[in-house]
């Protein structure tokens, strides 16, 4: 015995429609919008984005930029910067009332300049890298001769990222070359 289910027209459009909407509302979406998976920057990367954010300043706001850099910077950085960088920079940026916007700051990575194993935390691995800063001309900090320069940073693994530990100068770079090449 055959039975024949008649649907309404009107009723087929309604289901159609339905499924449609539902569809355009958890299908669509995930298909125009990129995974959103982290991708960890590499040393290279987190050394420019430290600088740029670092040379990025505005003397009226002091929190704001230690705020800006504390995700970039490992603990000793961030300590560094808190207890030593900002005590005896910010009353000079103040004094020159110096503001940076990030569209005035250009950092490239040059490259890494040395790596190694710290002996005294645990053996973790860190890295210095070297980057070209370009800040706009009538931008530059107080006491820059030059608004085009080359910064040594020294980056360490921190939670699995890398992040800022040290500005280095390039005596201090030299120093720490000099010290890998005499151990054995």
């Amino acid at each position: 015995m055959e039975r024949t289910i008649v649907v309404s027209r009107t009723l087929l459009i309604f289901v159609t429609a339905f499924l449609a909407l539902v569809a355009s509302t958890v299908a669509w979406p995930r298909l125009l919008k990129p995974p959103s998976v982290e991708v960890e920057a590499g040393p290279g990367q987190a050394a420019v984005d430290f600088v740029r954010e670092f040379y990025t300043v505005d003397y009226r706001d002091r929190r704001g930029w230690l705020d800006r850099l504390a995700p970039l910077a490992a603990s000793e950085g961030q300590a560094l910067l808190e207890q030593g960088i900002a005590v005896v920079l910010w009353p000079e940026l103040e004094k020159s009332q110096t503001v940076v916007p990030a569209n005035q700051v250009s950092v490239e990575e040059i490259g890494l300049a040395l790596e190694g194993k710290s002996p005294v935390s645990g053996g973790s691995a860190w890295q210095a890298w070297s980057v070209a800063v370009n800040l706009a001309d009538g931008v530059a900090w107080p006491g820059m001769r030059h608004n085009t320069f080359t910064a040594y940073v020294m980056l360490r693994q921190e939670a699995g990222q890398w992040k800022f530990a040290t500005f280095l100068s390039e005596p201090q770079l030299n120093e720490l070359r000099r010290s890998a090449e005499a151990k054995p």
